[in-house]
């Protein structure tokens, strides 16, 4: 490994320097003001299940990052959207310290010094600006089905941001949705959502969390089944190869195989147990448990979806995850330490490219909040920490943040990536699995022996 330079390991504080001495150049005569830096934590401070290894992986992502920043619509690579500072000059008043209230800047167009979080803030802020103006101008009537929905969905996925009162006062976002609780102005639904965010807000919970109202549940798992291969060499001819060992038979059992149509789908057997998955947790598994099929992972309770990457519910967060080693989600997976992108969502319109909130995304989001653990399946091959095929659970991981990262192809929008940890005092990622027998398993059930 390339030595790292020290500035670059230093820029954080040198910036941090820089942006203090500017705001305090900019106080006006004879005002207090005390300048107050509040920061994410940089990865070198995170203690939970830290290793040499995941300290390694940061530096490796950071460079990464860096090296893409050029492609990156001009803005800060996903390194430093995790950790940029959040500077402010706050009055202070002989009051503050007896809890007194504390006054924080308003955002506006002028304002450029904000992260990628915030600017997607000042984004839904004026989407919602336009279409209270549009209201005031020309009546209720006047609103379509677009503009209903754009109003629902940007409550929504305020519902799960997470805020700060800088954020919180910056941006005046609780004024705007204050405006949307008039039910003569925008009826029920939308007041009704409204009233819940800003009650919330206004309370001081800024905990990602549901609205209470009905939403698309994650992905369901009543059609449980999962599509086999489609004969050698892609020939299109349905076949089921027999089991032809115990191994195979065991790592089936409760999985039927249907041939009926044009491909081999495997099904859980009805009758057969099949545990929940919504449980956090271990739920009962090893480290290195391995499974031929997702479907056998949701048979034993790893995964709750048999195709999703994201399991989990709206209104406790995220159960599990796969990490997939030929991902086209840009993950970044260094073992004890892991880069995970969230969904993606609708793709972007020449005006909006910012970051969709999917079900899968808020569920992982407000993992954040609940810090409760996320289970990690690894499936291979393609990855250095992938099994050599299958599914292989690796473990528990806590989700520590969410960053921006910008979109790498026209077309695409910009996405989440959430960092996750692995949680200490448990077993290592058990790289023999799948055994010799297993894989040997494997080979015979999607018909290449």
């Amino acid at each position: 490994m390339s030595p790292i330079k020290r500035e670059q390991l230093s820029s954080d504080e040198e910036d941090e320097g820089r942006q203090s001495r500017g705001l305090q150049s900019m106080i006006p005569p004879g005002q207090n003001f005390a300048v107050v830096v509040v920061k994410r934590p940089r990865l070198s401070e995170i203690t939970v299940g830290e290793t040499s290894a995941s300290r390694s992986c940061a530096m490796r992502h950071r460079r990464s990052t860096q090296e893409t920043s050029t492609q990156v619509k001009s803005e800060p690579t996903a390194a430093s959207r995790s950790s940029v500072s959040r500077v402010s000059t706050v009055p202070t008043t002989p009051d503050d310290a007896a809890g007194g209230s504390v006054k924080f800047p308003k955002w506006d167009i002028h304002t450029t010094d904000l992260n990628p979080d915030q600017r997607r803030l000042m984004f839904l802020r004026h989407a919602m600006q336009k279409r209270i103006k549009k209201v005031n101008e020309t009546g209720l009537d006047s609103f379509d089905d677009d503009d209903i929905n754009l109003i629902k969905r940007t409550l929504t996925e305020l519902s799960f941001d997470l805020l700060n009162d800088i954020d919180y006062y910056g941006s005046q976002i609780g004024r705007v949705v204050k405006r949307l609780t008039s039910v003569a102005k925008f009826g029920d639904d939308i007041s009704s959502m409204a009233k819940k965010l800003h009650e919330r807000w206004k309370r001081g919970d800024y905990m990602p969390a549901p609205l209470g109202v009905e939403e698309e549940e994650l992905e369901s798992t009543d059609d449980e089944s999962e599509l086999g291969d489609d004969g050698a060499a892609g020939t299109g001819q349905v076949r089921a190869p027999p089991y032809r060992s115990e191994v195979a038979r065991t790592l089936m059992k409760g999985i039927t195989r249907d041939t009926g149509g044009k491909r081999l789908v495997y099904k859980l057997t009805p009758g057969h147990p099949k545990r929940c998955a919504d449980v956090f947790g271990n739920n009962g598994l090893k480290v290195g448990d391995w499974w031929p099929y997702q479907i056998c992972a949701l048979r034993d309770g790893a995964h709750g979806s048999r195709m999703g990457g994201i399991y989990g519910r709206l209104d406790t967060g995220a159960f599990s995850i796969v990490v997939s080693g030929d991902s086209d989600y840009y993950d970044n997976d260094c073992g004890d330490e892991i880069q995970y992108a969230g969904s993606h969502g609708d793709p972007a319109r020449r005006d909006d490219h910012a970051p969709q909130l999917t079900n899968a995304t808020k569920a992982l989001t407000l993992s954040i909040a609940t810090k409760k653990p996320v289970r990690v399946l690894r499936k291979g091959p393609g990855g250095k920490y992938s099994p050599a095929a299958g599914y292989r659970y690796d473990g528990l991981y806590v989700v520590q943040s969410r960053a921006i990262v910008g979109a790498r192809v026209s077309g695409e929008r910009d996405f989440y990536r959430f960092h996750l940890i692995r949680m200490s005092n448990q077993a290592p990622i058990e790289k023999g699995r799948p055994t010799k027998a297993e894989y040997s398993a494997w080979l015979q059930l999607t018909g290449q022996s």
